[in-house]
C-alpha cells in the first residue's frame, strides 16, 4: 500500500512539475501561434508538402511527386517522415494551425525529456524542471523554427533530449531495456532529419557508452562490444538510410580531427568544403564574412539563458564541496561523460565558425544542443554531488538535497519574474525571418476564412486551382515555395534543386523566362522561340507567371513569346512588411499597400495537355542520354512537338526489344546504342527494315559499328575505320537530291572537337551499287542511302547528332531535318482526349472512345511505372525533353482506350521497410515490452532446434 502511495505522490509531482512547464512555455506558444507575419523563411514549403501527404498517405513507397518538375520519386530524404506527421494533424486542423501547433507541440515533448532526464541525473526534481525552463528561455532553442524555418529539423530536436534521457536511464540502472530503447530512439531520429541525427545524436551515446559512469563497474571490453551492437543493430533499423548517415559522420569525425588544431585559417565559403588558404589570399569582402560567421559563435552563450551559465558555475561548486568531503571520489565522476557531449556542443559550433564546415543543413541551427547538453551537465554535477554526499547519512544527503532545491527554486522565480519569457520572444523576434511568401498577404492574413477568402482571389478567373492536366511556370521562389500549398496546378519548376539531370530544366528556363538563350547563349531568335514553343508544348505549359517587383528575381515570358500569349491578368493583394526606413524603427505591418502577381496563359494551339492519347509518329532513339539530349537539342531547334513526332529514349540494348513492338516505331535512330547479342541485334534490325522500317545508323562515336572488318551483310559496305579526315570541311555532296534542300553545307561547323580534328567513321572497301552516297569529306563516303527490304537505310559516319548539338549549327541541323522528313512526314497531329482522372499523385484512369498509337504521360519516368489497358500490362517507354524521360505507352491504335497507370515504388525498396519493421518491433519488444513477446518466442525455438541438434549428434555417436 505504501509503495502504491508513494507511487501515485511521484505521478502527481510529475504532473504539477509539467504544468509548471507548460504555463511557463504558453506566452512563447501563444506568440507564435499569433504572429504575424507567419515566422520561418520555409514556412509554406512545409505547408505544401503537408497538403500533398494530406491527400496522398500512400505507402511509403508509393508515393510520387506530382507537382514538381513533371514530376519525382520521392527518395529517402529523411525529413519526409516528419511531413508525414504534420499531415496527421492536418487532417484535424486547418494546415497553418496544424504546422504550428504541431511544431510546439513536439518541442514542448522535447523539454518534457529535458526534465526526465535532468531529473534521472540530478535525483531533484526541482533542478529538473528549473533546468528545463531554463533551456526553454534560451532563444537558441527557437532557431530553425523562425529563422531558417526547417521545420523537420526544428521538431526533430524531440530527439536529443529523448536519447540523453534514455541513455542516463542506462547508465543509472544498467538495464538493457534503456539500451534497446536508445537505439529504437535513434532510428526514429535518422527517419526524421539524418543532418542533426548523424551530427549531435550518435556521437553524443557513442560518447555516453564509452566514458559514461555505470552504477556497476564495466570494462572497456564490454563498452567497446555494446558500441559495436549498438550499431549493427542501427543500421539494420535504418538500413533505408545508413549509406547517407555514415557519410555524413565520416565527414564529421575527419573534420574534426582536421580541424582541432586550426593552425590556418580555412577557406569561409559557406560550404562543406574543409580546402585551407591563407589569409592573405581571402578578400576584404570574404575576410568581413568570415569575421561575422565568427562572432556568430558567440551566439552559443550569448542567446542561452544567462542563469544556465551561472547554474553551471554553482553546480561545480556544489560539486567540488561534495568530492571534497566524499569517501569514494571515483563514485561521484559520472559528470565526465556529459562534459564530454557538453563540449562537443560547442566545439562543432566553434569549427564551423571558423570555416571548417561539416554540418549539413546549416551550421548555423546546431545553436540549440547547448542549453540541451549544459543542462544535462549540470543535473550530472548534482547528482554527482548528492552520490559523494549519501554515505555521510540521511541528514547530510537531506540538507544537501534541500541547498540544491533552494537554489533551483530561486533561479526559477527569478527566471520567471524577470520576464525571461518576454526577454525570449524579444530575442526571437529580432532574429526571426518572415515566411519567403510573395505577396506578403498570405504571411498576414488573420483567420481561416480571411485566408481562404485570399486564396480564392490569387488566381485571375481564367484558372482553375483545381487544374492537373497543364502546368504552371514562375521562376520566382518565393511564388513556387506556396503555390502547391493552394492549388493543385502542378509546377514546371520547383522549390527544391531539380532532381537527375538538370539541362534539359535550365533549357527550359532559358528558353521561355525572359530572353536567356538569346543573351546568355547567343542564339538566333528564330531557334530560341522555336525551343520556347517546343518546351511549352512538351512540358504542358499553359500557365505563367512573373515580372512582378519582389526580393527575388522573377522573369515574364520571353519576348519572342508575346504572340503566343492568349490573356494576361494583374491579381491585387494587400498587405506589406516594410522592415527598414519605418518610423518606429521596427518592421511595420501596413495592411493598406497593394501587390500584384501578373498571370499569363498561353493560346491553346501552342501547348497539349499531359495526358493524351498522342497520334504522332515515333522516332525512337537507341542511345545514351547524351546522345538523346543531341537529338533533342536539334528537334527543339526546329520546334517538332509531340503533336508532330514523340521522341522515344531507350538507353536499354536493342535486342531487349521484339520486333513487334520495334514496328510500332516509325523511325529508329541508333546512337552510341549498345546491344547484347551482336546476330540476334542485326538479325531483328534487318527484319524492321524489311518490314517497312525506317533507320538513320548513326556512327562515328565510340561504337563496335564505328570501326569493324565484319558489318552486316546488309549494310551499304562490309569494313569501316574511325579516324579524322582534316581539319577542314573539303566536302561533295548529291546537290540535286532532297536531302540537301534548302541545307546550306559550306556553313557546316568545322570538323573539329576541342581543337582536335574529329573522328568520322568511314567505308574501307567499296559502296554497294545499290546505294546511293549523299555526302563524302576527301572522297570518304560520310552519308549513304540504301533500301532494304520494304525499308529505308541512312547510314551516317559523322557522328551527326552530336556535332550539331556540340556547335548547335542550324545548317546541319536542316540537314538532320530533311533526312528525317524524308522518313516521317512531320506534320501536326491533332491528340485524342484521354480524359485522365488522377487518383491522388500516383494513379492516373484513362478512358477514351478511341485509340491512337500511344498513350503520352508528361510525367517523369522513374522505376516501377505499370500501365494495363484493358487487361494487358503494357510497355512503358521513356519520351520528351526531360529527364529521365516522360512516359509513352505503345497503343495498336484499334478501338477504346481504358486502362490505368500506376506508380508502385521501387520493389527493392520494400525490402528496406520491411526490415526496419521487423527490428523496430523487436526493439520494441526488447525495451518496452522486456521481450516478453518476441524474443519469449524466439528463445523457445531456439532451445528446439537447440535440443534437435543435439539428438542428432547423439544419434551420430551411436
Amino acid at each position: 500500500m505504501l509503495k502504491l502511495v508513494k507511487f501515485i505522490v511521484l505521478i502527481l509531482m510529475h504532473i504539477f512539475f509539467l504544468g509548471v512547464i507548460f504555463y511557463c512555455f504558453w506566452p512563447i506558444s501563444t506568440w507564435y501561434l499569433n504572429h504575424r507575419p507567419i515566422l520561418g523563411v520555409d514556412f509554406y514549403h512545409t505547408a505544401t508538402w503537408i497538403k500533398f501527404f494530406k491527400e496522398n498517405l500512400h505507402f511509403i513507397q508509393q508515393n510520387y511527386v506530382d507537382f514538381w518538375y513533371g514530376g519525382t520519386q520521392i527518395l529517402s530524404y529523411p525529413i519526409i517522415n516528419w511531413f508525414r506527421v504534420f499531415a496527421i494533424v492536418a487532417h484535424i486542423l486547418p494546415v497553418h494551425t496544424a504546422i504550428k501547433l504541431t511544431s510546439l507541440g513536439v518541442f514542448f515533448l522535447s523539454i518534457i525529456f529535458v526534465y526526465l532526464g535532468t531529473h534521472r541525473l540530478s535525483g531533484n526534481p526541482f533542478v529538473a524542471v528549473t533546468l528545463a525552463i531554463l533551456v526553454m528561455f534560451s532563444s537558441n532553442m527557437y532557431g530553425s523554427l523562425t529563422w531558417g524555418g526547417s521545420l523537420p529539423y526544428f521538431a526533430n530536436q524531440l530527439f536529443f533530449p529523448l536519447i540523453l534521457w534514455l541513455m542516463a536511464c542506462f547508465l543509472e540502472s544498467g538495464s538493457r531495456r534503456w539500451y534497446y530503447f536508445g537505439i529504437l530512439a535513434l532510428g526514429f531520429a535518422i527517419t526524421g532529419h539524418i543532418g542533426n541525427a548523424s551530427a549531435f545524436f550518435l556521437p553524443s551515446v557513442l560518447t555516453l557508452i564509452l566514458f559514461g559512469q555505470r552504477n556497476k563497474p564495466v570494462g572497456i571490453i564490454t563498452r567497446l562490444k555494446e558500441v559495436f551492437v549498438y550499431i549493427i543493430i542501427l543500421d539494420v533499423l535504418v538500413y533505408r538510410y545508413i549509406g547517407q548517415f555514415w557519410l555524413i559522420l565520416i565527414n564529421i569525425i575527419s573534420t574534426l580531427l582536421s580541424g582541432l588544431s586550426l593552425i590556418k585559417v580555412p577557406s569561409f565559403s559557406h560550404t562543406s568544403s574543409t580546402t585551407l588558404v591563407e589569409p592573405s589570399a581571402v578578400s576584404n569582402i570574404n575576410q568581413q564574412i568570415a569575421q561575422f560567421y565568427r562572432n556568430s559563435f558567440y551566439k552559443v552563450f550569448t542567446d542561452t539563458n544567462q542563469l544556465l551559465l551561472v547554474g553551471l558555475g554553482i553546480a561545480i561548486v556544489i560539486f567540488l564541496i561534495a568530492f571534497t568531503v566524499s569517501r569514494r571520489k571515483t563514485d561521484v565522476l559520472g559528470f565526465i561523460a556529459w562534459t564530454i557531449v557538453c563540449v562537443y556542443s560547442v566545439l562543432h559550433v566553434y569549427l564551423n565558425a571558423n570555416g571548417i564546415s561539416f554540418l549539413s543543413q546549416g551550421w548555423y541551427r546546431a545553436f540549440w544542443q547547448f542549453p540541451v547538453t549544459l543542462a544535462f551537465l549540470i543535473a550530472s554535477f548534482v547528482g554527482s554531488a548528492l552520490k559523494g554526499i549519501r554515505p555521510h547519512g540521511k541528514v547530510a544527503h537531506i540538507g544537501f538535497f534541500t541547498i540544491c532545491s533552494v537554489i533551483a527554486i530561486t533561479a526559477g522565480i527569478v527566471s520567471v519574474t524577470n520576464h525571461d519569457s518576454q526577454k525570449t520572444i524579444a530575442i526571437v523576434e529580432n532574429q526571426s525571418s518572415p515566411s519567403s511568401a510573395y505577396p506578403e498577404a498570405l504571411n498576414l492574413f488573420k483567420s481561416d476564412a480571411e485566408f481562404a477568402r485570399l486564396k480564392n482571389s490569387l488566381l485571375p478567373s481564367w484558372m482553375s486551382a483545381n487544374e492537373k492536366n497543364y502546368r504552371f511556370f514562375s521562376d520566382d521562389a518565393q511564388v513556387i515555395v506556396w503555390w502547391n500549398a493552394l492549388f493543385d496546378i502542378p509546377q514546371a519548376r520547383g522549390y527544391l534543386d531539380a532532381p537527375g539531370n538538370t539541362n534539359q530544366h535550365h533549357l527550359l528556363d532559358q528558353a521561355i523566362a525572359g530572353n536567356g538563350l538569346m543573351v546568355n547563349y547567343k542564339y538566333d531568335e528564330n531557334i530560341a522561340h522555336n525551343m520556347a514553343l517546343y518546351y511549352l508544348d512538351w512540358y504542358a505549359i499553359k500557365y505563367f507567371e512573373g515580372g512582378h517587383v519582389s526580393q527575388s528575381p522573377n522573369k515574364t515570358p520571353s519576348t519572342y513569346l508575346k504572340d503566343a500569349i492568349a490573356q494576361t491578368a494583374d491579381v491585387e493583394t494587400k498587405g506589406v512588411t516594410f522592415v527598414v526606413g519605418t518610423k518606429s524603427g521596427k518592421p511595420e505591418i501596413h495592411d493598406d499597400v497593394s501587390q500584384f502577381l501578373k498571370y499569363y496563359r498561353f493560346k491553346d494551339e501552342i501547348t497539349s495537355p499531359i495526358v493524351t492519347i498522342s497520334n504522332a509518329p515515333t522516332l525512337a532513339c537507341f542511345c545514351d542520354f547524351p546522345a538523346y539530349e543531341s537529338l533533342v537539342k536539334i528537334l527543339s531547334m526546329h520546334n517538332i512537338h509531340s503533336r508532330m513526332l514523340v521522341s522515344l529514349y531507350i538507353p536499354e540494348s536493342i535486342d531487349s526489344y521484339s520486333l513487334e513492338l520495334m514496328k510500332k516505331f516509325d523511325v529508329v535512330l541508333l546512337s552510341n546504342y549498345k546491344y547484347n547479342n551482336r546476330n540476334k541485334t542485326f538479325s531483328l534490325l534487318k527484319n524492321y527494315l524489311e518490314q517497312g522500317g525506317k533507320l538513320l545508323f548513326d556512327t562515328g562515336g565510340e561504337v563496335k559499328e564505328s570501326e569493324s572488318k565484319n558489318l552486316p551483310e546488309w549494310f551499304p559496305f562490309r569494313q569501316s575505320e574511325r579516324k579524322g579526315l582534316g581539319r577542314e570541311w573539303n566536302l561533295d555532296f548529291e546537290a540535286r537530291d532532297e536531302t540537301f534542300q534548302d541545307v546550306d553545307v559550306p556553313a557546316f561547323a568545322p570538323p573539329l572537337f576541342d581543337k582536335n580534328e574529329w573522328s568520322f567513321s568511314f567505308p574501307l572497301n567499296s559502296v554497294k551499287p545499290e546505294s546511293v552516297v549523299l555526302l563524302k569529306q576527301n572522297s570518304k563516303p560520310l552519308l549513304i542511302r540504301s533500301k532494304v527490304g520494304l525499308g529505308t537505310l541512312y547510314w551516317s559516319g559523322m557522328n551527326l547528332v552530336y556535332h550539331i548539338q556540340y556547335y548547335t549549327n542550324l545548317p546541319e541541323s536542316n540537314l538532320f531535318m530533311r533526312i528525317l522528313t524524308a522518313l516521317v512526314p512531320l506534320e501536326l497531329h491533332d491528340y485524342t482526349q484521354a480524359n485522365p482522372n488522377f487518383e491522388g499523385s500516383n494513379v492516373i484512369n484513362i478512358k477514351s472512345p478511341s485509340s491512337g498509337r500511344g498513350i503520352l504521360i508528361k510525367r517523369q519516368m522513374f522505376d516501377d511505372w505499370s500501365a494495363i489497358v484493358k487487361g494487358q500490362r503494357l510497355k512503358l517507354i521513356k519520351s520528351g525533353p526531360s529527364f529521365p524521360g516522360f512516359i509513352y505507352i505503345p497503343l495498336d491504335n484499334k478501338g477504346s482506350v481504358e486502362g490505368q497507370i500506376r506508380y508502385e515504388g521501387n520493389k527493392e525498396h520494400y525490402i528496406y521497410w520491411i526490415l526496419t519493421a521487423v527490428m523496430g518491433l523487436l526493439l520494441f519488444d526488447l525495451s518496452i515490452l522486456n521481450g516478453s513477446l518476441l524474443m519469449k518466442q524466439l528463445r523457445k525455438l531456439y532451445g528446439f532446434f537447440r535440443k534437435k541438434t543435439a539428438s542428432w549428434w547423439e544419434k551420430e555417436g551411436e
